[in-house]
């Protein structure tokens, strides 16, 4: 299937299949001048038919200049020069190279002579991929404004895949990292897609360092934006899956898989695992594990990555003991003198797991067997690796002293302290009560007396204070305990306080404190206590628009999920124009519409009767791409005609549903608290047995 295909899948986003790369116009002085019509191949054609066999002046011939200057950097001149230059291999055989050398050197600027190397020598080779770099290169340094650069640099990559199709097909196009630096640093956001789907279409090699980069961007983008880089985009049917198995391995290194791949499971998305699962093993066995160039430790390293990628996976079995068994087997493959930073992800995926599952027993058994790595010597860049995977499992025990007591602990700013004074959970934790000390009280002796005695190792501490994820686990362990502790009304007028004394915190701090406006788990903490666990819904509608109105912050995370996406779900309380102004925030914050947010959208416009509207809004799912498994999306669709997405389960109308309502604590739609897990906690400690033993002797003392 020819590759250009897929414009007519994403609308205005892709304005036509043969225009799609254009970016530009405009004659181009300095290389060519302005004819009355552009010159043809026909007319070269009939000129060189009455040139004769003499090869010797057919460098001096205007037709032929004439029809170089004045094509090129045309689209549609690509095939021309290509098959241009079979006619005058055919045609002038043994004297070609000297009718080149000749042209070449009757050609003004530099630019304009390296062309006619890089189009007309005779074969591949280190000479004319030298002459398309070359010409590159002398682009990007060009007096030009951006858009005309891009439009020549487009033409110049689709040149050379057109002049080597074959060889473009088995190895690729090969742009400097150079050039991709060029593109990082140029290609606007609302250009992404093109960008990524025009390097896609003519094979050129996503390996370097900023071609890297760019992958990274486009999976933190938007759905079309991941989708693409992903190249998830090619798998949804059948037919199209050839454009994925041609294209996956060849464009992308090992690397660039396992980053995909990673991205993949951390979304929840298996859809499409084993075939990426496959092709990462392809690339492994038929490339990088066959390079000898590489060093022998640098492909094992590959292949224990790629079993831990595995292994991370396999966390969707859902066996705690044979999970146990893979990641102890895994573990003890290693070598003992291994860079500790190998270790540190599999063994987040391992305690993620068991957290989630509420195995805290599993927990220290890998806290033990870990005993058998030297982690002492461990640098800066792995000792700051976050560490609320741990904070969310002594969550599991229920002990806020013991929490708390952890978070001071491992992150030793004065800073933590008074940020947790601030917040009003110092006195709350430590006295039971929501207030305030004094900076002088705060730092007494006292005050510290209260913070349980955990032995963390100094080289596994932080000089700075909590991120978002640690300090959302902190409010959840508090909060959690709170509720078993007041009557409904008291919990109530506690969580108004917290998320009070939260918004003057952001609001008195928002410049000190600039990484609080990239995550929203915070605040999702606090939407879901209001509705799923109070039942405030319309409190929570007021409380949210009251936050962003006051703080006035664009969003700048890459979270697939919203603050205003959880207050909006099945939120009967809010009228029509209420719901308006919290998508007006939204807009004007820069927050990105989630799949909760348009659901509520579609389900709101059926509840009024406005079907075209809803289906508006169902659209927005689908062209965004979002995974539907919600059983009321599939029913409205189902019920009113609208084409579902291939991927999509529609025999889940006829099964058995626990119909879910906006207050349950047990919506399915998203793991709206627990994806921040996945971006932040990657390592434990060093000595963890002993700390696993302090925490059991804590939990297991009377109170």
């Amino acid at each position: 299937m020819e590759l250009l295909t897929y414009n007519s899948r994403f609308g205005d986003r892709i304005a036509g299949h043969r225009e799609m790369l254009r970016v530009g116009g405009g004659c181009l002085k300095c290389l060519r001048h302005c004819y009355s019509r552009k010159p043809l191949l026909r007319d070269v054609y009939e000129a060189l038919d009455s040139w004769g066999s003499n090869y010797s002046q057919v460098a001096k011939r205007p037709e032929l200049k004439e029809f170089i200057s004045g094509n090129l950097f045309e689209n549609d001149s690509v095939g021309s020069f290509k098959t241009l230059k079979n006619k005058l291999e055919r045609k002038y055989a043994a004297g070609y190279s000297t009718v080149i050398a000749e042209l070449s050197n009757s050609m003004d600027g530099k630019l304009s002579k390296v062309f006619i190397d890089m189009i007309f020598l005779r074969r591949a080779g280190r000479r004319q991929y030298q002459s398309f770099v070359e010409v590159l290169q002398t682009i990007i340094n060009q007096p030009l404004k951006a858009e005309e650069k891009f439009r020549m640099i487009y033409y110049t990559i689709s040149l050379q895949k057109a002049l080597y199709p074959t060889l473009s097909e088995n190895n690729g196009v090969l742009v400097p990292d150079e050039i991709h630096r060029w593109f990082y640093q140029n290609v606007q956001p609302q250009e992404y897609f093109n960008h990524y789907y025009f390097l896609i279409k003519n094979n050129v090699l996503l390996q370097s360092h900023f071609a890297s980069l760019m992958l990274l961007r486009l999976l933190k983008g938007s759905e079309m934006d991941s989708q693409l880089a992903s190249f998830q985009l090619f798998l949804y049917d059948k037919k199209d899956k050839n454009i994925f198995d041609k294209k996956f391995t060849l464009l992308y290194n090992y690397y660039n898989m396992h980053i995909i791949i990673n991205y993949t499971i951390q979304r929840g998305d298996f859809r499409f695992i084993q075939n990426y699962f496959e092709a990462m093993g392809r690339r492994l066995e038929t490339k990088e594990l066959l390079n000898e160039e590489i060093p022998a430790n640098a492909r094992k390293l590959m292949f224990m990555n790629y079993t831990n990628t595995m292994l991370r996976y396999a966390r969707a079995s859902n066996d705690p003991k044979l999970f146990f068994g893979m990641f102890t087997t895994f573990v003890s493959s290693l070598s003992t003198d291994i860079d500790p930073s190998f270790i540190h992800k599999p063994l987040k995926q391992v305690i993620d797991y068991f957290r989630e599952n509420n195995l805290p027993k599993y927990v220290f058994k890998v806290m033990a067997l870990l005993n058998k790595f030297p982690l002492a010597n461990s640098n800066k860049k792995f000792t700051s690796l976050k560490l609320g995977t741990i904070v969310s499992t002594l969550r599991s025990f229920s002990d806020v002293k013991l929490t708390t007591s952890y978070v001071v602990r491992t992150y030793r700013s004065t800073k933590t302290k008074y940020m947790l004074n601030e917040l009003g959970l110092w006195k709350l934790v430590f006295d039971g009560n929501i207030g305030k000390l004094s900076g002088s009280a705060l730092y007494s002796a006292e005050e510290d007396a209260k913070v349980l005695p955990i032995d963390v190792p100094l080289s596994m501490t932080l000089n700075s204070i909590p991120d978002n994820c640690v300090l959302c686990e902190l409010y959840q362990a508090i909060l959690n305990d709170q509720r078993t502790k007041l009557i409904e009304q008291e919990y109530r007028d506690l969580v108004i306080q917290l998320f009070g004394l939260y918004k003057n915190f952001i609001v008195r701090h928002r410049h000190k404190f600039l990484y609080y406006k990239v995550n929203t788990s915070v605040l999702r903490t606090f939407m879901h206590k209001l509705r799923f666990e109070l039942h405030e819904d319309k409190l929570a509608y007021q409380l949210l628009l009251d936050f962003y109105q006051t703080i006035k912050m664009k969003s700048r995370s890459a979270s697939k999920y919203s603050p205003f996406g959880i207050m909006l779900y099945k939120n009967n309380s809010l009228s029509q124009t209420e719901v308006n102004q919290a998508l007006k925030i939204m807009e004007e914050c820069s927050i990105p519409l989630d799949f909760k947010t348009l659901t509520t959208m579609v389900l709101r416009c059926i509840a009024m009767n406005d079907i075209e509207k809803a289906h508006n809004w169902y659209m927005k799912i689908v062209n965004g791409r979002f995974q539907i498994k919600n059983y009321d999306i599939i029913n409205a669709a189902v019920s009113h005609g609208w084409k579902l997405p291939s991927d999509v389960d529609v025999s889940t109308l006829s099964k058995p549903t626990e119909k879910v309502e906006a207050n349950s604590p047990t919506d399915p739609l998203d793991p709206y608290l627990d994806e921040d897990a996945l971006d932040y906690a990657d390592l434990l400690v060093e000595q963890v047995e002993q700390i696993a033993q302090k925490m059991e002797s804590n939990i297991q003392s009377p109170a």
